[in-house]
């Protein structure tokens, strides 16, 4: 008897869930759900992508027409003026580590001196 009960109680329990249940699906079935979204506010690397956009670009640069040396042959081509760019750097270069060699011996013969 005690047994029957319980098992009656078991039952209707289940019963009842399996209609709250149903309940349940059909009203969120029939609500629409709201399809438009808050919007997120964007984020300072989305701003400045969207600046980026919209700042125009600069025209291509003029380049200047590209000829062959006998100096650069493994290099592939120069642009023309750069080999002399490079030979003043060179020289300018060259007459640097000339007055630093001087300046580090006339250090040494001071500090020779002194010793």
């Amino acid at each position: 008897d005690r047994l029957a009960d319980l098992r009656a109680k078991k039952e209707k329990v289940k019963a009842l869930s399996s209609n709250i249940r149903l309940q349940n699906q059909s009203r969120t079935q029939r609500q629409a759900r709201p399809t438009a979204q808050r919007a997120k506010p964007l984020s300072s690397r989305q701003k400045a992508l969207q600046y980026a956009a919209s700042v125009p670009k600069p025209p291509p640069a003029a380049r200047a027409p590209l000829k062959e040396t006998e100096s650069n042959r493994e290099g592939g081509l120069l642009l023309v003026g750069e080999e002399d760019a490079l030979m003043s750097e060179l020289e300018a270069l060259e007459l640097q580590h000339v007055r630093d060699t001087q300046a580090v011996e006339a250090i040494r013969k001071e500090f020779m001196r002194k010793a």
